[in-house]
């Protein structure tokens, strides 16, 4: 029993440095990134982490104690439909670090609402990319 307890507590902690960046882009002060690891497919849509390295700290206010933290990335579940050319996130951590290391400062949850993806921006880079790995 001890051991699967430590198993559960190291695979909680394994950070989004175990997952394998690309990078896709920057704009607007963010350095934009995919998890080829985390893409899968499941009936129309694929997910995948991305993440959104920032140039400037930026402010979360935490609901429950309207405490202020700071972070320097967030790490999202993507979720794609490749036909349709929409997409929408129901997870996101704020991380202390770049590159989603350090504290996860903010967690939040969100009903999946797609959106529909406007061709040359980020979120297009995004689809592409996810959805070619998805496709092979």
């Amino acid at each position: 029993m001890k051991l699967l307890i430590a198993l559960a507590l190291c695979a909680i902690s394994v950070s989004a440095a175990a997952q394998d960046w690309v990078h896709l882009g920057r704009g607007g002060g963010i350095e934009h990134y995919a998890d080829r690891q985390s893409i899968s497919t499941d009936g129309k849509l694929v997910s995948a982490h991305v993440l959104e390295d920032y140039k400037k700290t930026r402010t979360a206010r935490i609901p429950k104690t309207k405490e202020r933290k700071k972070y320097k990335s967030s790490v999202i579940l993507a979720h794609f439909d490749c036909k349709e050319e929409k997409w929408g996130f129901t997870e996101a951590t704020d991380y202390s670090g770049n590159m989603g290391q350090g504290e996860a400062v903010a967690r939040s949850k969100h009903r999946l609402m797609l959106e529909t993806i406007d061709p040359g921006t980020v979120g297009a880079l995004r689809l592409n990319f996810v959805c070619a790995r998805a496709a092979r």
